[in-house]
């Protein structure tokens, strides 16, 4: 009985030790990726000061979404894709500055269509 229980101890220690060697390749978005998504979002929030007042946090957050929003739109496959991430973008932008701030971008066309681009 005993060497039964030291075999299934044994065994189960052994496939332990082997899935904890197997190795897990991460996919990471190269630093030029990363530098040119920070710059376009950068580039987002002062086009979009004049017209709403942003605090720190305000800031961060559109800061966050339109990182993603530019990393994102370079992933999509297609048009159709691109126009569910763009609906999607203006809906989170709605939840962060409220309507009245997306109706003054709005009420600017050409500002409005390049945060959505």
């Amino acid at each position: 009985m005993k060497k039964y229980i030291l075999a299934t101890i044994l065994t189960v220690a052994f496939s332990i030790n082997s899935n904890a060697q197997e190795s897990k390749i991460v996919e990471e978005t190269p630093i030029s990726q990363v530098s040119i998504y920070d710059t376009k979002a950068t580039s987002d929030i002062n086009d979009i000061k004049p017209y709403v007042k942003l605090t720190a946090d305000l800031e961060k957050n559109l800061h966050g979404l339109f990182r993603a929003k530019h990393k994102m739109l370079f992933n999509a496959k297609d048009d159709a894709a691109k126009a569910t991430i763009k609906e999607g973008i203006e809906m989170k932008l709605v939840s962060i500055i409220g309507r009245d701030n997306v109706a003054k971008v709005k009420a600017n066309a050409t500002l409005f269509e390049k945060l959505m681009n």
